[in-house]
């Protein structure tokens, strides 16, 4: 059994299929939802719609470099703050600094050790949270006043809305679900919760381009970021 729960997001993109089934294998069973990715064309469209807290990428990719993918990645939104760490199986010192060099957070050494994998992730989720922007700070106590109930009331009402996005997918209402989107996403902004806002963009976006509602990323991740702050609300 692993030592202890973890929750969350995390992609793994490597264009290996037995490296990113185990890696994959690894982290689910950790307690980690795990998006995977071959890292082919739309790779970065695909790992960023899926909203994970940190990302596993391959320096060496089949058809492109890790580095030219990570450049797309930072470009889409909310993932500036995501940590990006690269996996490799190249150990000289001069491959970890030019992993560096070009914008990834650290490495991840193949082949895979599952201890020394979960204690690299752990730490790429922490510091992915640690980073991720809070709300505008408010000008004054007298707006922090005005505000501070306001987000208080949105935060508790997160496990309603939770219950209604859920029940949506659960029936496939593919109208419901893009209608408590749509208001989420407007919602959520408006109270400083821009990563959720981001996330419930994302969802409504892949929603609209068709697929299966149920086996959506977008949504998948949607729905763990809203789990995540119902919990954290006593929901």
């Amino acid at each position: 059994a692993p030592a202890r729960a973890r929750t969350g997001r995390v992609a793994v993109v490597d264009d290996d299929g037995d490296i990113r089934a185990y890696a994959t294998a690894v982290l689910q069973r950790a307690g980690y939802t795990v998006h995977a990715d071959d890292g082919s064309r739309g790779a970065a469209a695909r790992s960023a719609a899926a909203r994970p807290l940190m990302v596993l990428l391959d320096l060496n990719l089949e058809e492109r470099s890790g580095a030219d993918l990570l450049a797309e990645l930072r470009e889409r939104p909310g993932m500036g703050a995501v940590t990006v760490l690269a996996f490799t199986a190249a150990v000289a010192e001069e491959d970890r600094s030019g992993a560096a060099e070009a914008g990834f957070d650290g490495h991840v050494s193949k082949p895979i050790d599952p201890e020394a994998l979960l204690a690299r992730v752990d730490e790429a989720v922490t510091e992915s949270r640690r980073r991720a922007p809070a709300a505008p700070a408010p000008a004054d106590a007298g707006e922090d006043e005005f505000w501070a109930p306001l987000r208080a009331r949105f935060r508790a009402g997160v496990p309603g809305r939770l219950a209604e996005l859920e029940a949506a997918v659960a029936a496939g209402d593919r109208v419901a679900a893009a209608r408590h989107l749509h208001k989420l996403r407007g919602t959520s902004a408006g109270y400083g919760f821009m990563g959720l806002a981001e996330a419930a963009a994302a969802a409504e976006e892949a929603l609209r381009a068709g697929g299966d509602l149920a086996a959506s990323p977008a949504l998948a991740a949607l729905l763990d970021q809203l789990r995540e702050l119902s919990a954290s609300t006593g929901g």
